[in-house]
């Protein structure tokens, strides 16, 4: 499955816009539940810091994927382009 939605991405197919944003937004909130738990559950984690420090980055790109899949015209450069 990756090496299709990279080939997808590579290519310009408008139809992996909607597989993307299902993807980034299950795997957004299934870490926030994890971060959630880890920092406020009965397992606390040693060092919060440390811990917000290696996962804030696996919030902030399905955050930026999401936005950046969320136009109608995800592959359409210069004007007048019409959404396949």
């Amino acid at each position: 499955m990756p090496n299709c939605c990279l080939h997808a991405l590579r290519a310009g197919w408008n139809w992996i816009r909607l597989p993307g944003i299902i993807t980034c937004s299950w795997t957004w909130y299934s870490l926030m539940v994890c971060i959630g738990c880890t920092l406020y559950g009965d397992r606390k984690s040693p060092d919060e810091f440390m811990f917000l420090a290696i996962y804030i980055p696996y919030l902030l790109f399905p955050l930026c994927v999401t936005w950046r899949l969320w136009t109608r015209t995800l592959f359409c450069q210069g004007t007048g382009c019409v959404p396949h």
